[in-house]
């Protein structure tokens, strides 16, 4: 879905590409980028730094509580930020 709304957009032109693989997208004119990861892997919201974090379904996180803490943790508490 994110590549599809990437894709999509109708503001694409106006942004040049850095990197744009399977589980990322980065751009160059604002230093901004997205990435996915999966619950699967409680420890995928660490040793990153996060300003916006989606997370669906919740409810069949296999450890919800562990990788809530490592999110929780790599989003800083400050205007602009949103899990």
């Amino acid at each position: 879905m994110t590549k599809l709304m990437w894709e999509e957009w109708p503001f694409n032109p106006l942004y040049t590409e850095k990197h744009n693989t399977v589980k990322s997208l980065s751009w160059v004119e604002n230093r901004s980028s997205m990435s996915v990861a999966t619950a699967r892997n409680a420890g995928s919201g660490r040793s990153f730094t996060y300003h916006a974090v989606h997370c669906s379904e919740c409810a069949f996180w296999d450890e919800p509580e562990r990788l809530m803490v490592g999110l929780n943790q790599s989003v800083p508490y400050k205007h602009g930020t949103i899990i």
